[in-house]
């Protein structure tokens, strides 16, 4: 890479062909499964343990930073896509590659 000045057009067609594809088949999958799982637990088998309450166990936490971050990482391929995809309509320039524009702060958060 390092004298192969061709190495840019390779990353576009790489993130235009398959890294858009991730949040399709990986983030917004595992938030429908643990948002299944969640509905299922306290609404159907009506476990309030499954809440936490006061007294949050292991188990409550590691699926709340899963499903947190599930839903944080569907957000930013769904912006990857607008990005890189075939209809890019965010910016390709600017700070951190056009991520921390004021178009793609108001997209995350919708």
């Amino acid at each position: 890479l390092k004298g192969n000045k061709a190495w840019r057009k390779e990353k576009k067609t790489f993130d235009s062909l398959i890294g858009t594809l991730e949040p399709y088949t990986e983030s917004l999958p595992s938030v429908l499964i643990l948002t299944a799982v969640w509905v299922t637990e306290t609404k159907i088998k009506d476990d309030d343990n499954f809440q936490g309450g006061e007294d949050r166990s292991m188990s409550n936490v590691l699926f709340l930073s899963a499903y947190i971050s599930s839903i944080f990482l569907s957000s930013f391929g769904i912006i990857k896509f607008f990005k890189n995809g075939p209809f890019g309509f965010l910016p390709c320039e600017g700070k951190l590659d056009g991520y921390l524009s004021l178009k793609t702060f108001f997209l995350f958060f919708s």
